[in-house]
């Protein structure tokens, strides 16, 4: 039949995996809302130490990292462009080509506005909060309880990956690069 190609074959009643034909219902506006704001309360408490006088320092942001992004607010503000070469770059010169280089991150034109140390801090908190809120949703949108929904999205944004990596200088753990 028309339902077996199309992959309808299953009868189960599995919330994860709705019968032809029927959709899960999705995330209220209002729901959306309250995670958003929540998601970045959160990560706004879980990065504190660092929002309030931590440094980007040792390993990784000494060395290249916190280099690079500086590279970039230092090209844009006194040029007024992108930087294409930089001459001492840990991986290659060619800068737009570096896969570790932020040129083309998307929150890179705030390196005009805001100094590096406050550009990353912010980044930093708001792909936590993306993180944490994408999690929660998406997992609500597939009619996961809420509160097995919360657990898993504070685990995946918080539970050791991205906060080991930024530790040591790792901001490409953020997607941003």
């Amino acid at each position: 039949p028309a339902s077996v190609a199309a992959g309808c074959e299953s009868s189960v009643n599995d919330p994860l995996f709705p019968p032809c034909g029927s959709s899960v219902a999705s995330v209220a506006p209002r729901t959306a809302l309250l995670a958003a704001l929540l998601s970045v309360a959160t990560a706004l408490l879980f990065w504190w130490p660092l929002l309030t006088g931590g440094a980007f320092s040792g390993n990784d942001w000494s060395s290249h990292h916190f280099h690079y992004f500086d590279y970039v607010r230092s090209s844009l503000r006194q040029f007024g462009t992108l930087p294409f070469y930089m001459p001492d770059a840990v991986m290659a010169p060619n800068f737009l080509a570096n896969v570790e280089s932020p040129v083309l991150s998307p929150l890179g034109l705030l390196l005009l506005v805001l100094d590096t140390n406050t550009h990353l801090k912010l980044l930093i908190v708001l792909y936590t909060a993306a993180g944490l809120a994408g999690g929660f949703l998406l997992l609500r949108d597939v009619a996961v309880p809420a509160p097995i929904a919360a657990f898993a999205a504070i685990t995946f944004s918080l539970g050791g990956f991205l906060p080991a990596h930024l530790a040591v200088g790792h901001p490409w753990a953020l997607g941003t690069q």
